[in-house]
């Protein structure tokens, strides 16, 4: 299943003959798949075998329920992907990589099987463990949790980033490892989070950040990775918070304006960007 573009598309419909003729015997098929889980939506790129995205939808009332045990979950290969496109338990053996949530499992403590939804492979991606995984990536999983504490309904969505760094010759590569046998899991260079909270009366604010997949000092302040959302698009080929942002005509600096039906403002201006103290790696 492919993910639907909400937005207005410029494509010009297909000729009638490209059907009969032309895709006589189908287009390809695959690419992407959607799933849909208790406490996510997942969108997962078999080329790459790494999320595209992962969307949540947070509430105090859900995050203060404690029903699940994390020692009762354990990392499983997706059976909803074809076993060919599926990323492997077996890829991750002696890659020094951790199997990063996108989703985190302590979103989903108020559901046993929602928690354990959250180790399918199809919401996992390779991540640097130590300064990024186990710290300062968990404190921004941390952070989003306490905006419930201020917002009602607070939407995230996660992923993976493959940039373009410059080479000593002056031209630009994208490079990333491979893991597995044989290689074909991809190793992102970044991770992005993209935050949406709701504030009642048709007022929204957002922030966006973006992260290298690498230890990160702990003291380096969050609204240093910050990312204006129109740069986080052009840089995954995503489009975030289509729906809303049809009603809403962008401002200069970005998801920041208003229109005569809702109000989108910068979230790191009236609540605080701020990563929560530091915390033991385990």
């Amino acid at each position: 299943t492919h993910p639907t573009n909400h937005l207005p598309s410029s494509r010009p419909p297909p000729h009638p003959s490209s059907r009969l003729s032309i895709l006589k015997f189908g287009p390809p098929g695959g690419g992407d798949d959607i799933i849909h889980r208790r406490s996510y939506v997942a969108s997962y790129n078999r080329r790459l075998r790494n999320p595209n995205w992962v969307c949540e939808h947070l509430k105090k009332d859900k995050l203060s329920e404690i029903s699940a045990n994390r020692t009762n979950s354990e990392f499983k290969e997706d059976p909803v992907i074809p076993a060919k496109f599926r990323a492997k338990l077996a890829d991750y053996y002696h890659s020094g990589y951790d199997r990063g949530h996108l989703a985190p499992a302590a979103d989903a403590r108020y559901d046993q099987k929602a928690m354990d939804e959250t180790f399918f492979l199809t919401n996992i991606s390779p991540q640097v463990g130590e300064g990024f995984n186990r710290a300062y990536w968990a404190r921004l999983e941390s952070y989003c949790r306490h905006l419930t504490k201020k917002y009602d309904n607070v939407y995230v969505i996660t992923g993976p980033a493959y940039l373009p760094k410059k080479g000593k010759d002056g031209k630009y590569f994208v490079k990333y490892q491979v893991l597995g046998t044989p290689p074909i899991l991809a190793v992102p260079t970044h991770f992005f989070k993209t935050i949406l909270v709701e504030k009642g009366k048709g007022r929204f604010a957002t922030a966006s950040f973006l992260i290298p997949n690498a230890p990160i000092e702990q003291n380096v302040p969050l609204e240093k990775f910050k990312a204006k959302t129109e740069f986080l698009e052009e840089a995954t080929g995503l489009t975030f918070w289509p729906s809303l942002r049809n009603d809403y005509t962008p401002s200069p600096q970005g998801m920041v304006g208003q229109t005569k039906k809702r109000e989108i403002s910068d979230l790191c201006s009236e609540a605080s960007c701020s990563l929560p103290p530091p915390f033991s790696e385990k």
